[in-house]
């Protein structure tokens, strides 16, 4: 399963972006523009790996929210 999971942060986007790189999971990571400033493409076995992997994101100090996209295709 692939998804994308949409960061808005509190402070300095970049200080959350190295930490989301560091999230066993994913794949990749980018600064934003926009209403979003991170995002991360993540890869899981599962929905529960999925799971751990948003809420390793949540935990992040400076994360706001979180939104989660569910690759389909």
């Amino acid at each position: 399963m692939r998804a994308a999971i949409l960061i808005t942060t509190t402070g300095f986007p970049g200080e959350v972006l190295g930490a989301v790189r560091g999230v066993a999971g994913v794949e990749e990571a980018h600064l934003l523009m926009g209403v979003y400033d991170v995002v991360a493409i993540v890869g899981a076995e599962d929905e529960a790996g999925l799971k751990r992997i948003a809420s390793a994101i949540r935990a992040i100090p400076g994360v706001m929210t979180t939104t989660t996209l569910l690759y389909i295709t």
